[in-house]
């Protein structure tokens, strides 16, 4: 976020108390953007934090397929999901993902469906630097992924993904978006990296557009890419359709998305 939290000096020898209410005091007079910024659309996500008092919802469907030559394995599926985002003061946001995905599997001439929890994760980002003037900024995200078993996902324990963020401005309207994390799939001690080089441009009005590559390396290494659109139809509120294919080996897969993100100020801008 750019704008700053106002100013304080203050001196505590005595109580830690004291100590604490002052800092939540400093979170109350915390600022958020004028503008939405959210994850959608794309792999990639932002350094910032929602803003203080800011619970922000990003949900999206998204309809996909691959095909896999080696089994003869071809399957298609539809899978709506929310991320759900609290800002407990300008830096610092909780946030919450899930996803539910109906999936139809075909096994040469069989055929069966399955359904279930694709996604479930409880994590946090913190902006340690917030790009002010037009400089670079970086955050950084930490995700554990439930595990909640379904016959989509698998995940026998807890398993934490955490991204360094980064975002580098090269004009008023071309910036260079960066993700690079490490990834658990909660089913063995292995850990892959994984990766994101995001480019998005300002059309005019409210219009963006982006590109970007992203992918995952370490036991093995896959690489895709997507593109797509975004409208911001108010400060507050921000719609989406993008796209995205891949090829590793003998797995081509693709996948559209549509969503919509919004912004509740659960609180005042002015409020003491």
């Amino acid at each position: 976020m750019k704008n700053s939290m106002h100013g304080r000096v203050w001196c505590v020898h005595r109580s830690p108390i004291l100590i604490i209410t002052l800092l939540l005091s400093g979170f109350a007079d915390a600022q958020y953007n004028e503008t939405i910024r959210t994850g959608r659309p794309g792999q990639s996500i932002g350094p910032w934090a929602v803003g203080a008092h800011v619970l922000q919802v990003q949900a999206g469907m998204q309809y996909g397929g691959s095909t896999d030559g080696s089994t003869d394995h071809d399957q298609n599926y539809l899978e709506p999901g929310m991320v759900l985002r609290y800002g407990l003061g300008r830096t610092f946001e909780v946030n919450t993902a899930w996803a539910w995905q109906d999936q139809r599997n075909t096994f040469g001439k069989k055929e069966f469906d399955v359904s279930g929890l694709s996604a479930s994760s409880l994590g946090f980002r913190v902006n340690m630097i917030d790009g002010a003037a037009g400089g670079p900024a970086l955050g950084f995200q930490l995700w554990m992924k439930l595990p909640l078993e379904s016959d989509v996902s698998k995940a026998e324990e807890l398993a934490p993904t955490g991204i360094l963020i980064a975002s580098f401005p090269f004009s008023e309207r071309l910036t260079c978006l960066t993700n690079l994390g490490v990834n658990y799939d909660g089913l063995s001690p292995r850990a892959d990296g994984i990766y994101v080089v995001n480019m998005t441009y300002g059309l005019s009005g409210r219009w963006s557009t982006f590109v970007e590559n992203y992918g995952s390396f370490g036991s093995g290494f896959e690489t895709r890419w997507d593109a797509g659109l975004a409208f911001q139809a108010t400060n507050n509120l921000q719609w989406d359709l993008y796209g995205g294919w891949g090829e590793n080996e003998e797995v081509q897969d693709f996948f559209v998305n549509a969503g919509i993100s919004y912004r509740i100020l659960t609180r005042s801008r002015n409020a003491s």
